[in-house]
């Protein structure tokens, strides 16, 4: 059965259950941490940027995060996935990478605007490596590494 399982969950066609309390530890240490992604997202955005302008390569650089939604009863809600584009603030905005199993309100590849108070986790991939809230301060000096590399 696990192996079924597992399928299930590649395909889509399920979700892995979280205690309510390991959700809230996970969901306190992502917001806890926020300060430190939207710092990673703007000082990779802008350095992407400059980048891009004069045809340079660049390592591969993708920001995530999960957010809480209601379904439609209100004893549960449903985690999804968002590749991120845009961070102001206590807010982000990107688009929904899976199809929701019970939340109505967004589709797969629909936009959305996620506040801080719905953010339960975030990784992001510099160059092939994960980091998350547990590794923040270790994401930060790859992104200072990242950023001080020779133009070429």
């Amino acid at each position: 059965w696990p192996k079924l399982a597992l399928e299930r969950i590649d395909r889509g066609e399920g979700a892995v259950y979280m205690t309510e309390h390991a959700t809230q530890l996970l969901s306190r240490l992502a917001q806890q941490t926020w300060y430190r992604f939207a710092t990673a997202f703007i000082n990779m955005r802008d350095w992407i940027a400059s980048r891009n302008q004069r045809n340079e390569d660049q390592p591969e650089v993708i920001f995530l995060v999960k957010a809480a939604f209601d379904t439609d009863t209100a004893e549960h809600r449903e985690h999804l996935w968002f590749q991120i584009d845009a961070v102001e603030g206590d807010h982000a905005s990107g688009v929904l990478l899976h199809s929701p199993l019970s939340v109505k309100s967004v589709q797969e590849n629909s936009r959305a605007r996620l506040d801080l108070p719905q953010v339960t986790d975030w990784r992001v991939w510099l160059g092939g490596v994960p980091y998350s809230p547990s590794s923040a301060k270790a994401m930060m000096h790859a992104v200072d590494r990242i950023r001080e590399q020779p133009d070429e």
